[in-house]
């Protein structure tokens, strides 16, 4: 069964199979400032001193368009965003077209930079009709994949220890199960996300994981990655 499939890249896999449209890869690599000379606009130039030399502060990332699907959009921060939290490695697939069963997007942010030794995070998110471009559906006559319930119990059992909740993300009301799997002694610490929003009969469906593995993990290791998620995930809203 798809359902028991590993959380991220079988599972990931399973939806590129399920024929989401056609695919884009790019790469992407962090952008580096220039310097830029800075003189004064109301007063003459004293031309004894040293031109003053200044980096230009590069602007937050704002969240994109990932997915389109159904008449909705998903936004949220893609390669840009991760570049400024100092991802070395961004890859991104994504597959849109109107006329499949839904539109997926996957990614992976990685780091091997001495500050965040193994950092990554990745995953993949689903816009599409129903549960049923996720999860095997039942041969019952009738069945709806809508049905109130079937989808929680899917992931219930891809997180069985998880902690669920409901939390609104601007106009976005998600259903949120996450479990961090903290075995610093053993140099990995694991968090992981689903999420699932169904408006309008369309699906929104998220699973990510932030993970930081080596030796040397301190004690701060599971709240930076809980704040690394939450700040890629408070960025998705569905419109």
């Amino acid at each position: 069964m798809k359902r028991l499939l590993c959380l991220l890249l079988l599972l990931s896999l399973a939806v590129w199979s399920a024929g989401c449209g056609k695919q884009t890869e790019s790469t992407a690599q962090p952008t580096e400032s220039t310097a830029t000379t800075v003189a004064p606009t109301t007063a003459p130039v004293n031309t004894s001193a040293e031109a003053s030399t200044e980096a230009p502060t590069e602007a937050p990332a704002e969240p994109e368009t990932l997915l389109s699907w159904g008449g909705k959009t998903l936004s949220g921060y893609g390669a840009k965003w991760a570049g400024q939290q100092g991802f070395m490695t961004l890859d991104v697939k994504a597959a849109d077209e109107e006329d499949a069963d839904c539109a997926s997007y996957s990614f992976s942010f990685a780091d091997s930079a001495e500050k965040h030794p193994g950092r990554t995070l990745s995953g993949s998110l689903v816009l599409g009709k129903d549960a049923s471009v996720l999860f095997d559906i039942p041969e019952e006559a009738e069945f709806n994949p809508l049905a109130e319930g079937f989808l929680a119990e899917q992931v219930k059992a891809l997180l069985p220890e998880a902690k669920e909740e409901m939390l609104t993300v601007g106009k976005t009301v998600w259903t949120v199960r996450t479990f961090c799997q903290n075995e610093a002694a053993d140099g990995f610490v694991v968090y992981d996300l689903i999420a699932w929003s169904e408006e309008g009969g369309v699906l929104v469906y998220v699973n990510a994981a932030a993970v930081l593995r080596g030796a040397g993990i301190g004690d701060d290791a599971e709240p930076t990655l809980t704040d690394l998620m939450k700040a890629w995930f408070s960025s998705l809203e569905i419109r």
